[in-house]
């Protein structure tokens, strides 16, 4: 593995750990009897990584075809709901990694436009509350 090469995923769950743990590892060389000491920076990550997209398109071309939150790291408690414009659920689920919703209300396809989400967790480890609300733009 070539270490000077950057990994993005990495850098981004570096920016949430405030408190590194060191790690000691003993080697023993059995041929030999040689011990080797030696340490690394090994970086928890209690918060979860929580991103929702603004749009998504449910027109079974297997790309983004179906509209969830997308995370990094463990929640539990979720509620998950999806409001037409008139304030109707269409959509509930209380399970953060689920397939998502289908742009479908009652086996019938929405309309073009804008939906109303609710996404609710809490951090497994912490279990610190999260409240996430905005807007989603169902594309066909």
């Amino acid at each position: 593995m070539n270490s000077s090469i950057p990994n993005p995923l990495n850098d981004a769950l570096l920016k949430f750990v405030s408190h590194p743990l060191l790690l000691g590892i003993n080697l023993l060389e059995l041929s030999t009897l040689c011990t080797s000491i030696d340490s690394s920076i090994v970086r928890i990550v209690f918060v979860p990584i929580v991103q929702i997209p603004t749009a998504f398109s449910p027109n079974n071309d297997g790309v983004n075809d179906f509209f969830h939150p997308l995370i990094i790291g463990i929640v539990e408690n979720a509620d998950f709901r999806i409001y037409n414009r008139w304030g109707e659920l269409i959509y509930q689920s209380k399970d953060a990694y689920s397939e998502g919703w289908n742009g479908k209300y009652k086996d019938e396809p929405q309309e073009i436009g804008v939906y109303v989400f609710v996404f609710n967790c809490n951090a497994a480890v912490t279990g610190t509350g999260y409240n996430f609300k905005g807007n989603v733009t169902l594309l066909r």
